[in-house]
């Protein structure tokens, strides 16, 4: 009874993102379990252990407890256990981008719960294949799996698990940028979840719905709807979640040009991470910053005090910067006529160049002098302007990043 208790305990701490707080009772749990040699417990503990780590961003500590869940499921034969720690472990796999194992992980958890007869975990499994496909570039795949998805959510009749198979495949039409399939998933799923009144699921499509806004150039929409999901989790009490919406508020701020109203959200979004010691996120809120900064043509303020720093944090956790963020930080170094080297930069070319998305390719631009970038910059946002109705489109073009690759392209035709 105690070990069910701190599970539970645990479990709302850690849906709050008071990760501190679920690790302590999850650990307390964890020792009842050894000492008394409880192997149920044990793999249930390591399993929800794990996951805390994997919110945190240990995503070795996390692999390393998923692992020993895994080990004590087989011994004691424990199907649903060994469903469990496979998942994450393929999960695991996916985050390094070995989608070859994920895949084949994933399988082997899909085939356990057929076994079972459990089709709830069927369905998500199924949404973790097809998400895992749309990562490595099979669209094909990755619809007609994410569709069995919501198939058999609709033939248990189950409205929590068909709105969140109209979610994954809204992830889908967002990936391929077919942004009005995207919302139009997020509108039918939203429909359930009001019916369920669900306010955790309803802040989620909500904060997808402003990110498919965000995408498509449309962020007014982008933040009224961060703003709604804001407010669920205030009346919730999540206050874990506050501190990366106002970096999401920030980052459309930012784009639209208002820059005074970005460094406001950055400022309260760090604030509220530093409190509740988000480590995973800390370093990223000081590169963008640092990019404010940048904006600001404060060169030396951005790199000095925020990107250096942040990089360094991030050096520590074994992450590297990734194309933009590298262009980014570059870009400020000539700025300041400081020696830079493009060695990573190429090799990050090389593995990204299939998903540079227009300001990636007008900084390119900036860096490198390559027309070619420019050009695809500028195409970007014609298309994007395409998409837009009438009244979007106009601001779209008018917001000062977009204006400004149109302008330099027409410099250079």
């Amino acid at each position: 009874l105690q070990t069910y208790f701190l599970n539970n305990l645990s479990i709302t701490y850690s849906s709050k993102g008071e990760i501190d707080k679920a690790l302590k009772y999850m650990k307390e749990m964890l020792v009842i379990g050894e000492e008394l040699n409880d192997k149920l417990t044990l793999v249930y503990a390591y399993t929800n252990i794990g996951s805390v780590y994997q919110r945190k961003g240990e995503l070795d500590i996390w692999y390393d407890y998923s692992k020993r869940s895994l080990a004590i499921a087989n011994e004691i034969e424990y199907k649903t256990g060994q469903g469990y720690a496979l998942s994450n472990i393929a999960s695991y796999h996916s985050m390094k981008e070995e989608y070859d194992i994920a895949l084949q992980k994933y399988s082997q958890v899909l085939d356990i719960y057929k076994k079972l007869g459990d089709k709830q975990r069927q369905v998500y499994t199924y949404i973790a294949i097809g998400e895992t496909h749309l990562y490595t570039k099979k669209s094909k795949k990755s619809f007609e799996i994410l569709n069995k998805a919501l198939d058999l959510s609709v033939e248990m009749d189950d409205k929590k698990l068909i709105a969140n198979s109209y979610e994954a495949l809204s992830g889908f039409h967002r990936e391929n940028e077919e942004y009005l399939s995207a919302l139009k998933n997020l509108s039918l799923a939203r429909k359930i979840i009001k019916d369920l009144n669900v306010p955790s699921l309803l802040a989620n499509n909500l904060y997808w719905t402003a990110n498919n806004h965000s995408d498509r150039g449309d962020l007014d929409s982008a933040i009224v709807y961060l703003n709604r999901t804001m407010e669920i989790h205030q009346e919730l009490g999540n206050m874990s979640m506050i501190g990366p919406l106002y970096f999401e508020l920030s980052v459309n701020y930012v784009t639209k040009g208002d820059i005074d109203n970005s460094l406001e959200m950055i400022i309260k979004s760090s604030a509220l991470l530093n409190e509740v010691n988000d480590t995973m996120r800390i370093p990223w809120n000081q590169f963008f910053t640092g990019t404010i900064y940048f904006l600001k043509q404060e060169y030396k303020t951005a790199v000095d005090e925020y990107m250096d720093p942040a990089i360094a944090a991030l050096k520590e956790r074994d992450e590297d910067l990734d194309l933009f963020h590298t262009s980014l930080y570059l870009l400020c170094l000539k700025e300041l006529n400081r020696d830079y080297d493009l060695v990573d930069l190429e090799k990050l070319i090389e593995k990204e160049k299939d998903d540079i998305e227009y300001i990636g390719n007008y900084y390119l631009f900036k860096l490198l002098g390559e027309r070619s970038y420019l050009k695809n910059a500028f195409d970007q946002v014609m298309k994007d302007k395409s998409d837009l109705e009438p009244e979007v489109a106009e601001k779209y073009i008018n917001y000062p990043i977009v204006k400004e690759i149109i302008k330099e392209w027409e410099m250079n035709i």
